[in-house]
């Protein structure tokens, strides 16, 4: 008997050993859900029909571009993993608005869009939204509200 509590003995010190290994190794961390909040929406304002006119409500200018009275750029506050790099993703440039009859083409933008776009030390990132169109020449667009949407992407590289 006490030659099998011998062989035993260094199995037994084998297995504490591998499990105390085990113990050792910390857990990944978890990684938070991204989560999108949409603070306000974009705003062309209220425009004047004036034929030619570049109308654009951005983060970054457009040369020749004119703001509306009123407007103002939609802002969305992502949240998700502290410092983690993200991609951002506006589908398509343009999308459509209509007021119920008369349609509008507007180009999107938003800022930040593309690079090295990190979230901060907090886990937050601010992306600000913002569009242009242009009234065809001897073109009128009907007034009214127009509304329609748009997909916004925030994914971890």
């Amino acid at each position: 008997m006490l030659r099998k509590l011998l062989h035993m003995g260094p199995l037994i010190a084998l297995a504490c050993a591998l499990s105390a290994q085990v113990a050792l190794a910390p857990p990944p961390p978890p990684v938070l859900p991204i989560t999108i909040a949409l603070i306000r929406h974009l705003d062309m304002g209220d425009c004047m029909n004036n034929p030619g006119t570049n109308y654009v409500v951005v983060a970054a200018e457009l040369p020749g571009a004119s703001a509306c009275p009123g407007a103002q750029s939609g802002r969305f506050e992502v949240s998700g993993d502290a410092n983690a790099r993200v991609t951002v993703d506006l589908p398509g440039t343009t999308f459509t608005v209509n007021n119920g009859g008369a349609a509008l083409t507007l180009t999107s933008d938003a800022d930040p869009l593309q690079g090295n776009i990190s979230l901060d030390g907090s886990g937050m990132l601010t992306i600000w939204v913002g569009a242009s169109y242009k009234i065809p020449p001897g073109g009128v667009t009907t007034p009214g509200v127009y509304t329609g949407s748009s997909t916004l992407t925030v994914d971890y590289k």
